[in-house]
C-alpha cells in the first residue's frame, strides 16, 4: 500500500470513529432514595462493556399546598 492509499484509509477510520461516537450508548436512569427524593443520572457504556455514571441528581418532590387557615364555624344558640 503506498503512503497515500495508507493516509486515505486512516482519515477513513477516524472519520467512521468520530461519526459513530466510538460506540459509547448513554442512557438517562432515575430512582426514588429511602428519604423521598427523586434522583436521575446518565449511564455511559462504552463498546467494551465499561459503564460510567455521571450527572447525578436528586431532587424533593413538591411538598403539598397549604390548606387555607379554618374558619370558625358559628355556634347553634
Amino acid at each position: 500500500m503506498n503512503g497515500r492509499a495508507l493516509r486515505t484509509a486512516f482519515l477513513l477510520a477516524a472519520a467512521g470513529l468520530a461519526l459513530s461516537g466510538c460506540g459509547e450508548k448513554a442512557i438517562e436512569r432515575s430512582f426514588t432514595d429511602r428519604h423521598g427524593r427523586v434522583c436521575t443520572y446518565v449511564m455511559v457504556e462504552d463498546w467494551e462493556g465499561d459503564k460510567d455514571v455521571g450527572n447525578i441528581s436528586c431532587e424533593f418532590p413538591r411538598s403539598p399546598a397549604p390548606s387555607p387557615p379554618s374558619t370558625p364555624s358559628p355556634s347553634p344558640s
